[in-house]
């Protein structure tokens, strides 16, 4: 009787752990670009964050895979469309007034364009 208890237990546990890790993956996917940092996932906007409010710079990506990144420093890039271009060794920075979020700097002709970084979840291994 307690192994059926246990055993209904054990699959309840492995059935919710499928459904966060599904979650986590449907969040990712509403961005054509996502990116690795500090062990968390930022999806890509297309807000341009205004040059006043960036801080200092937190990093650089590393490579382009797809569709999700795996390790920090990664882009990930689901779709092969979109209007926004993230090239490899784009900087990342911290947004002033907000903890969660960054911002990517996109080069451009003579300066960069920031593009806000939404907190979506933390980094699967």
């Amino acid at each position: 009787m307690q192994y059926k208890f246990y055993g209904t237990i054990l699959i309840f546990i492995v059935f919710l752990a499928g459904c966060i890790t599904a979650q986590q993956q449907n969040n990712k996917s509403e961005y054509n670009f996502t990116i690795a940092w500090a062990d968390k996932v930022y999806g890509v906007t297309q807000e341009i964050v205004s040059p006043f409010k960036i801080d200092s710079q937190v990093g650089i990506t590393k490579r382009l895979i797809s569709p999700f990144p795996q390790k920090n420093g990664d882009i990930g890039r689901r779709t092969p469309e979109g209007k926004i271009v993230i090239p490899v060794g784009s900087k990342l920075y911290k947004i002033k007034g907000e903890e969660k979020n960054l911002a990517v700097g996109v080069p451009n002709d003579h300066s960069s364009i920031y593009y806000k970084c939404i907190y979506i979840g933390d980094l699967i291994r």
